[in-house]
């Protein structure tokens, strides 16, 4: 009679920790599901996207090619004028009736190779020996010069403008077009109607940077007699 109930106790022992085993297992393969479903979820939910890319690209063309000699000196009145060239030269751009090179204008145009709107800052430093009356201005457009005193700018005056935007480019990887913006500049010497054979005579090299907030720039270099 012990005997057998010896048996009996050890069966009982044994189904329970069968159940117990089973209880476990249910409960790890419950959990492992769990955790399962939870990294799915949390995946799902990750948010995906990209950073928009920025950068800035510049070309400088100089407009008045058949320009090609060295600078006289220019009246203030006549900047209009010079800009459309005379009739007897053919209207060639910075070109008086005999030929002679009166003043030089240059395109800035300043590309944005990203897909986002850049604030810029544009400078110009000319470097020139011996030209003692160089000017320059910012142009109205690339036909139109600005012809107030307060436009007028000497080789110590540096800034083209501030603050500006760039506007975004625009397509796809395979179609993308940059956004542009042009500038334009007119540079003469300034006839102060005295002889000016000793004061200004010589070349001058022009140094244009266009930087943006987020620390990418660009600088574009043209030079001119001398």
């Amino acid at each position: 009679m012990e005997e057998e109930l010896n048996k009996n106790e050890r069966k009982g022992q044994g189904t329970f920790y069968m159940i117990v085993a089973m209880l476990t297992l249910v409960v790890a393969m419950v959990g492992a599901t769990f955790a399962y479903f939870s990294l799915q979820a949390s995946n799902n939910d990750t948010i995906k996207g990209s950073a928009a890319k920025v950068g800035l690209s510049l070309e400088v063309t100089r407009l008045s090619d058949q320009a090609s000699g060295d600078l006289i000196p220019l009246k203030k009145e006549l900047l209009t004028n010079a800009v459309a060239g005379d009739t007897a030269t053919g209207n060639k751009m910075c070109m008086d009736k005999d030929g002679n090179t009166v003043c030089q204008i240059y395109e800035l145009k300043v590309s944005n190779q990203g897909k986002a709107v850049i604030n810029v800052n544009g400078t110009l430093t000319l470097t020139n020996e011996g030209i003692t009356n160089l000017k320059w201005q910012l142009m109205t457009d690339s036909s139109t010069p600005k012809t107030d005193e307060e436009s007028f700018f000497t080789k110590e005056d540096t800034t083209i403008i501030s603050g500006d935007n760039i506007p975004a480019g625009t397509g796809g990887d395979l179609d993308f077009t940059p956004g542009t913006k042009s500038y334009y500049i007119m540079i003469w010497i300034d006839d102060t109607l005295e002889d000016q054979n000793k004061t200004d005579v010589g070349g001058f090299t022009g140094v244009v940077n266009f930087t943006s907030s987020n620390g990418s720039g660009v600088t574009g270099t043209f030079t001119m007699g001398g």
